[in-house]
């Protein structure tokens, strides 16, 4: 199963002036106004739905006005296929994350320095596994398949997405 999450530090500096129109479609123009944090909003989620598709066909477009967002930023949709959003607004960050409808995601936002940014992003996959497993004392790892991090226990393999941007590195896996 497929998961994909972005984070984006609201602390750096804002996009380019026409960034919003280089990554909305013409519906999500008319459906969303055209603000800083919006286009943080709008990237968060077409980025997170990019690498969740992308796990699943690797000639997944590029382009990011081909990931619909639903005006009520629940969903994400391309060609046929939909993904449910988890979305977080926070003073210092924006945090999505993307899933199959049916599915649930746990994640995790911590802060952290530029030069520690991979290193915490697997720590938060670490601190999310041990939460919604308290009772499973097996070892963990983070594997890639591929470019595609998955978490593995003796017991089980978790679809795990990673993020890290500025202050911020997160983690999401698939329930």
């Amino acid at each position: 199963m497929i998961v994909g999450n972005d984070l984006i530090d609201r602390s750096l500096a804002p996009p380019h002036p026409r960034f919003f129109n280089r990554i909305t479609s013409p519906d999500e123009q008319s459906n969303f106004s055209d603000t800083i944090l919006n286009s943080h909003i709008l990237w968060a989620i077409k980025e997170s739905a990019y690498k969740a598709f992308k796990q699943m066909d690797s000639e997944s477009p590029e382009n990011p006005r081909a990931f619909q967002v639903s005006p009520d930023l629940n969903e994400v949709c391309m060609g046929g296929s939909s993904l449910k959003v988890s979305l977080t607004v926070e003073t210092d960050y924006v945090f999505a994350s993307v899933c199959p409808i049916s599915y649930q995601t746990e994640s995790q936002v911590l802060s952290c320095t530029v030069s520690s940014q991979s290193k915490v992003a697997r720590n938060a996959a670490l601190q999310v596994f041990r939460r919604i497993s308290p009772n499973d004392e097996c070892s963990m790892n983070i594997e890639k398949h591929g470019k595609i991090p998955r978490l593995v226990t003796e017991n089980s393999s978790h679809s795990l997405s990673l993020t890290h941007h500025g202050s911020f590195a997160a983690a999401t896996l698939l329930m």
